[in-house]
């Protein structure tokens, strides 16, 4: 992922904000069949819970479909792949994807790796 910085001026200072990878920026790949329709996807993950995960999407999926999905590992070439999720609800440009038929190891990976980035602080470095 890539990194952004962005400088402020605040009162004669400047400030230079490292931003960091926040929780609501760990990305996510999506792929499904829907009706005979491969559909493949990239998205945000918004929220989590212990069984559903929320997603925000760059392409529509339905209620139903059965989802193969990849979470980008934050500051590594690494993934954290999840299969058996299904989608419970949806919206133009989100969806809820229920992982109860997913193995819970791999629940627990996820839920780890959401904590980890939720633990994350942004860097602040201030120069005269």
């Amino acid at each position: 992922m890539e990194h952004t910085k962005t400088y402020i001026e605040q009162d004669s200072t400047m400030i230079a904000h490292h931003e960091t990878d926040a929780p609501q920026n760990l990305q996510v790949c999506y792929s499904g069949m829907d009706d005979g329709r491969f559909v493949l996807g990239d998205g945000t993950i918004t929220a989590t819970s212990a069984h559903t995960m929320q997603i925000q999407g760059d392409c529509p999926v339905n209620p139903g479909m059965e989802l193969a999905l990849m979470v980008a590992i934050p500051h590594s070439d690494d993934h954290l792949y999840l299969v058996g999720g299904q989608v419970s609800s949806s919206t133009i440009h989100s969806f809820e994807v229920d992982l109860r038929q997913v193995p819970e190891a791999t629940r627990e990976q996820l839920a780890t790796l959401m904590q980890n980035c939720q633990e994350a602080l942004a860097d602040f470095c201030y120069a005269a």
